[in-house]
């Protein structure tokens, strides 16, 4: 019993529950500046089409009803999301 076998274990499996939640933290926070990177690129980029290519292929022209519905949508949530933050008081 006083060989500290069992306050050792504990140590080492302490340690090793602070190493994967530290590692989880940094794996969440390199996600989160990835998507925030990539969502601002898309904001300073975002390709103009001419309303003449856009008649031209209708494939185009029908990805571009359902990117606008997506955007709407995407939008709607993040203001949604933005609330329910808010409502927190984070």
């Amino acid at each position: 019993m006083d060989s500290g076998y069992i306050e050792e274990e504990m140590d080492f499996f302490i340690s090793n529950v602070q190493k994967l939640a530290q590692g989880e933290l940094e794996r969440y926070f390199n996600s989160v500046k990835l998507v925030r990177d990539y969502y601002q690129a898309i904001q300073k980029y975002q390709l103009a089409l001419k309303y003449s290519d856009v008649k031209s292929h209708p494939k185009i022209y029908n990805d571009m009803g359902y990117i606008l519905q997506v955007q709407g949508e995407y939008e709607e949530a993040l203001v949604n999301f933005k609330a329910a933050i808010d409502s927190f008081g984070v």
